[in-house]
């Protein structure tokens, strides 16, 4: 089975917890199985390379230094990050 990640961090008038669980439910549609996190810190895990998809749902916050350079990693291995460019779950279909 496909793994998934989503990560929702952010000011909460971004709505990104409702957006996590639009794209968890849209994912877990598609035959995925998915985690869901609430900091950004998970991206400095080992178990970013568990994953073959990453969904940050991320606003107006910081994604730091030291969880960069995993997180690009995780991708020389194959995880493929989705950037999705979204201000509310209001905006979603």
């Amino acid at each position: 089975m496909r793994e998934a990640l989503i990560v929702w961090d952010g000011w909460i008038g971004h709505e990104p917890e409702q957006c996590a669980a639009i794209v968890k439910d849209m994912l877990e549609g598609e035959g995925f199985s998915v985690a869901v996190e609430t900091a950004t810190s998970v991206f400095a895990s080992e178990a970013m390379y568990d994953f073959s998809l990453v969904v940050p749902i991320i606003t107006m916050s910081k994604i730091e230094k030291d969880e960069v350079a995993p997180a690009y990693r995780a991708q020389l291995w194959g995880c493929r990050p989705c950037w999705i460019p979204w201000r509310s779950g209001r905006q979603l279909p």
